[in-house]
């Protein structure tokens, strides 16, 4: 299972300095990234940093009306980076099981990953949110009926997972080979965490290894269930350190967990 960074994680970092970010990237001794837009410079530029420092680019960050406003142009800036994989990040509700949209939007994803994967040869995974699991009024979670629904795959993400009660591990072996990206994302109780590191209250983000989430038995069932790639991901930085701490504490502890 390769290691890869959520360049999410360094986004403020990387709008100032795309080369140190980066640079940090294959430092810290990661097997790749993935992208979440790109913090303000042009595909062109985040392409020609990326092949300089000697990374691979696994996947890309989206969502539906992103996409739908110019498919052609999405798919080839993420194509362009020799990607894999072009994850829908989120959905609003309107657009999720139950929405008013969902039958609509089903049709377009439909559409988008029949283009991606025929035309440029992307995979398209969905991200998951904490609320992707809450239940709907036939008792389901709506992660499930999402993955009944659309025909892609999962980018499953430990912290949205387990923090509303669900497990990693139940999700890895119910949908076992169809999940080949998974957001490692730590978290622990604090009832006094507010502002944006507070993913839900009562909880903060910290960083990996820091938190409660039992990562060794997830890692080796990722292992087991056909995960290709986890992917450190920091929404917010926590527990006193500053976003770059994070990650450097997290990749010191996730390359542990791989055995490296």
């Amino acid at each position: 299972m390769k290691a890869l960074l959520g360049m999410y994680s360094l986004r403020r970092m990387m709008a100032q300095d795309l080369d140190g970010a980066l640079a940090k990237a294959k430092q810290l001794g990661f097997d790749g990234i993935e992208l979440a837009w790109y913090a303000g410079h042009s595909v062109a530029e985040v392409r020609d940093t990326v092949k300089r420092h000697g990374l691979q680019v696994w996947s890309c960050h989206t969502d539906v009306q992103e996409m739908l406003r110019g498919p052609e142009k999405n798919f080839e800036d993420i194509a362009s980076f020799g990607a894999k994989y072009v994850i829908i990040c989120h959905m609003p509700e309107n657009e999720r099981p139950g929405g008013v949209d969902f039958e609509r939007t089903r049709e377009q994803v439909a559409m988008l990953s029949s283009m991606a994967k025929e035309q440029y040869g992307l995979t398209m995974l969905y991200h998951n949110h904490d609320f992707d699991l809450l239940p709907l009024t036939d008792g389901r979670r709506s992660l499930d009926v999402s993955y009944a629904s659309f025909d892609v795959l999962g980018e499953l993400d430990t912290c949205w997972v387990e923090i509303r009660g669900a497990s990693t591990v139940d999700y890895l072996e119910r949908y076992q080979n169809r999940i080949p990206l998974m957001h490692i994302k730590d978290i622990r109780k604090n009832p006094a965490a507010a502002g944006e590191s507070s993913p839900l209250p009562g909880y903060e983000f910290c960083p990996l290894g820091w938190g409660e989430l039992d990562f060794a038995t997830i890692f080796a069932k990722a292992q087991a269930c056909g995960v290709e790639a986890a992917i450190l991901e920091m929404d917010e930085p926590g527990c006193g350190k500053n976003e770059l701490e994070c990650v450097e504490i997290g990749a010191a502890h996730m390359l542990k967990l791989l055995g490296r």
